[in-house]
């Protein structure tokens, strides 16, 4: 996806009547309003939501894809957290070409470039931050408390689960609030390829969380049969 290299400009602070009626209007899908907001106050472009999050990170949060493109093109200066969600590797380039320290640091809401790269599926960009250090295994500051790897699982990115696999991420990593692994979040997901993928290389099918579950009850709570075939028969 091609874009103008953004303007580096300083813009004032939107008013907060009208950068809530825009996060509104984003959260609701409106494109046209948000269209219209955008063009009587360009401004608002730069607003933030009441936790610091960007316009264009709060669209991607909220699965508007093309009001966050729509935001782009008005001019959005993307910060290297909104150019990995957003897929923008050009800008990511950019950004660590300025400043490497950037791929070590982490956003607002507790997240690294690789978490949100890998959360979003852009494997180019999860490829391109892989070959420049950043680490698979720094969890995230905040309630997930989890790696990139179950960040793909998570939001149902096989590709660039897989790509992180294939570059050594720990298949036996437990998220601390459950202490679920990558296989319980993929069988959860409905993930065969994933799943297979990871009992190829050895994950534990019997491996519990505190909850007491494996991977093969969360696949039964949500109906997925095949994936409980399989974990079923590859007990190990």
């Amino acid at each position: 996806m091609g874009t103008k290299k953004p303007s580096r400009v300083t813009r004032r602070s939107a008013a907060p009547d009208a950068t809530a009626h825009l996060l509104a209007a984003v959260r609701k899908g409106d494109l046209r309003k948000v269209k219209s907001l955008l063009t009587a106050n360009p401004d608002l472009v730069g607003a933030k939501a009441d936790d610091g999050t960007s316009l264009v990170l709060y669209a991607l949060y909220n699965r508007q894809l093309k009001i966050a493109d729509l935001i782009r093109s008005k001019g959005a200066v993307l910060s290297i957290y909104d150019a990995c969600a957003a897929g923008d590797r050009a800008r990511v380039e950019e950004l660590l070409t300025e400043d490497p320290r950037l791929i070590g640091f982490m956003s607002h809401d507790g997240w690294t470039p690789l978490h949100l790269a890998s959360f979003f599926g852009h494997a180019d960009v999860v490829e391109f931050l892989l070959d420049h250090g950043a680490d698979m295994h720094t969890v995230s500051k905040n309630g997930s408390s989890v790696m990139p790897l179950h960040s793909a699982l998570a939001n149902r990115q096989a590709e660039t689960a897989t790509l992180l696999i294939e570059r050594g991420a720990d298949i036996e990593a437990r998220q601390p609030t459950y202490e679920y692994t990558p296989l319980h979040y993929a069988a959860a997901n409905d993930l065969e390829t994933i799943v297979r993928k990871l009992l190829d290389l050895g994950a534990k099918t019997a491996m519990e969380g505190l909850d007491g579950k494996k991977p093969v009850d969360l696949a039964k709570e949500r109906g997925h049969r095949t994936i409980v075939s399989i974990l079923l028969e590859n007990p190990q």
